[in-house]
């Protein structure tokens, strides 16, 4: 069998108004993500579950300089998330949340 590659794939690296993303993984009863603002603006926080269905969204609104964002997530199940975090130009980060 012969496989030939002519492009990479993937995503392009989050540029955009923030850095430095740090998830605490695994998490038990709360999300706790810290990141640095590269300027005053509001972003999308999204959770999803591995079949790619919602289970959170909020908007949160980010200073420049150090953001410490905790939010409750007792009402998930144990099990693998995805949370995804964009801003108003559609960039966004996604990170994998595993829950206990």
């Amino acid at each position: 069998m012969k496989l030939a590659v002519d492009k990479t794939l993937g995503t392009r690296e989050f540029s955009g108004l923030f850095e430095d993303v740090r998830l605490v993984n695994p998490a038990g009863s709360y999300l706790d993500i810290r990141l640095w603002g590269k300027e005053q603006s509001v972003m999308e926080l999204s959770i999803y579950n591995v079949l790619g269905e919602p289970v959170m969204n909020e908007s949160i609104h980010l200073n420049r300089g150090e953001n410490h964002i905790v939010r409750s997530i007792q009402n998930l199940k144990p099990g693998m998330y995805f949370v995804r975090i964009s801003d108003k130009n559609s960039n966004m980060l996604v990170r994998k949340l595993l829950k206990y």
